[in-house]
């Protein structure tokens, strides 16, 4: 999956429907968007020690602030705000997600991009994100990691990861061919 068809997949498979938003009761905050045009949003995840925070706008896209401004999640450049969640512990994501709201007809950890946010950190192909990806792909249940396991024969190749790093990711292949064999006779 390129990072177009990545953004797409967001937007249909990870955008909540508007009503259930509103029958939430969220407290939405005005944010000033780049275009300086003001947008409804929900600040959810402090994502580092500089005022930037990850949350999704009353309309269901995922957004992310910065310096610049409320920056939706909306084509493949902006994705790269939101791949610096991946430096926060992964089991403290989805906490800080589901006690954010969680009641008996929605949680927001149900609708956040994991697999996603992962795939984005090992195609980007630089050490400290794959390595932060492959933790988080670590915490994975079966179902998600099979959704990345394409990318794996990839990094193994990398000129740009460390021997140690290569080493992981050919010991999930290992992990892979022996819960699947016939997976590598594709």
């Amino acid at each position: 999956m390129n990072k177009t068809n990545l953004v797409n997949y967001l937007k249909q498979n990870h955008t909540f429907k508007l009503m259930e938003l509103m029958n939430m009761k969220l407290p939405f905050t005005d944010s000033q968007h780049e275009g300086m045009k003001k947008i409804s949003w929900l600040p959810i995840i402090d994502m580092s020690n500089h005022g930037d925070f990850f949350g999704i706008t009353d309309t269901g896209m995922w957004a992310v602030t910065s310096s610049e401004g409320l920056r939706p999640v909306d084509n493949q450049d902006r994705f790269i705000g939101v791949i610096c969640i991946l430096e926060h512990p992964f089991d403290v994501i989805v906490k800080q997600l589901k006690n954010f709201t969680c009641n008996k007809d929605m949680c927001l950890a149900d609708y956040f991009p994991f697999v996603e946010t992962v795939q984005y950190g090992l195609e980007y192909e630089q050490e400290h994100w794959t390595n932060l990806a492959l933790d988080w792909y670590d915490c994975f249940d079966d179902n998600q990691k099979s959704q990345l396991y394409d990318l794996f024969p990839k990094l193994i190749k990398s000129k740009s990861l460390t021997q140690k790093s290569r080493h992981r990711v050919k010991k999930i292949l290992k992990e892979i061919s022996f819960g699947n064999p016939s997976y590598f006779r594709k």
